[in-house]
């Protein structure tokens, strides 16, 4: 069950790494447990240690079960990270040069937009836009540090326009 992709990261290939040794225990499990029945069924070993060694077993083969489970979602939300990126990609490559936001683009860029309340920091009226890209989802910090607008109007006047009539 090895994942043959050019350009795995380390932290993939370690996570590919242990799922395949689990994988391959879980197999080794399963057939211990099968010998280890046949030696109680022809009376090589007695009940009671096949009772403990089975439910040792058990223990461990459910156990791989449970990890080697939560490794393959790990490996397959991350490839599909990889393909979501690939895709969008390939849809912005042909918008290298942007100088209007048309309809076209925005149906094929966005996803969706959400426009929150506007709110009062201070001596500023706020209100935050997220913008989900499709994809990739929503790109930016929780402040929207990397989005603002520096000359949005502000009473009236751009915000720029007040800072250079009181200066």
């Amino acid at each position: 069950m090895q994942v043959a992709e050019h350009g795995m990261t380390g932290e993939r290939a370690s996570y590919q790494k242990e799922l395949d040794a689990g994988l391959k225990r879980l197999s080794e499990l399963d057939m211990l447990l099968q010998k280890l029945y046949e030696d109680n069924a022809f009376g090589k070993i007695s009940d009671e240690r096949y009772a403990s060694m089975s439910a040792s077993f058990e223990k461990e083969s459910q156990q791989l079960k449970s990890k080697t489970s939560e490794l393959q979602d790990l490996l397959n939300g991350d490839a599909k990270q990889m393909k979501d990126a690939k895709q969008f990609a390939s849809l912005v490559e042909k918008y290298t040069d942007i100088t209007e936001l048309t309809s076209e683009l925005l149906h094929t860029l966005i996803d969706k937009v959400v426009v929150h309340e506007k709110e009062v920091e201070g001596d500023a009226i706020v209100m935050k836009v997220d913008i989900y890209y499709r994809f990739i989802g929503r790109v930016g910090n929780q402040e929207g540090d990397d989005l603002l607008a520096p000359k949005i109007r502000h009473r009236g006047r751009p915000k720029n326009e007040e800072e250079e009539v009181s200066a």
